[in-house]
C-alpha cells in the first residue's frame, strides 16, 4: 500500500525500495528503519557526527545491524 500519488515514483525501481517492494514484510522493518535513519542522519549533515554515529553503530532497528543482545 502505498500513499496516494506515489504508485508511479521513479524511486520504487530503484535500490532499495525495489527489493524492499518484492519481498514487502514485517521482517524489513530493521532495515527499513535503519536505511530511513541513515537518510535522514545524511540528510542533516551529520554523517560524520560522533554521537550519530554511534546511535547508528548501536543498532538502529534492532540487534540485527548493532551489537549482540541476549
Amino acid at each position: 500500500m502505498l500513499p496516494q500519488g506515489l504508485e508511479d515514483s521513479p524511486l520504487l525501481a530503484q535500490a532499495p525500495f525495489d527489493r524492499y517492494l518484492a519481498g514487502l514484510g514485517p521482517h524489513l522493518l530493521p532495515e527499513m528503519q535503519r536505511y530511513a535513519m541513515t537518510l535522514a542522519v545524511t540528510q542533516a549533515g551529520l554523517a560524520e557526527d560522533p554521537l550519530a554515529v554511534a546511535a547508528l553503530s548501536a543498532g538502529v532497528g534492532g540487534p540485527a545491524y548493532g551489537r549482540d543482545r541476549p
